[in-house]
């Protein structure tokens, strides 16, 4: 199985080598055009793992999801769950 990043790399390459268009490159690559424009947003989770940690030490037979949910709430952003 390939990877979504090394196929969008293959559409670039194919774009650039061989002067086609980005949907002609999608379509032999077998990629949607959009996933083409996909770029990761990396995320600073550290205040999330601190807490977490902090509130595993103080409870340890809890799981992630007893001690995410009041975090959460208290950083007031959702939690990815990765």
């Amino acid at each position: 199985m390939v990877t979504p990043a090394a196929r969008r790399e293959a559409v670039e390459m194919a774009m650039k080598e061989h002067s086609i268009s980005r949907r002609r490159a999608c379509g032999l690559v077998d990629i949607q055009r959009s996933q083409t424009y996909y770029e990761a947003r990396p995320q600073d989770d550290s205040a999330l793992r601190e807490k977490l940690k902090e509130k595993a030490a103080e409870r340890p037979r809890f799981g992630y999801r007893p001690l995410c949910t009041p975090i959460t709430h208290f950083l007031q952003r959702p939690f990815s769950g990765t």
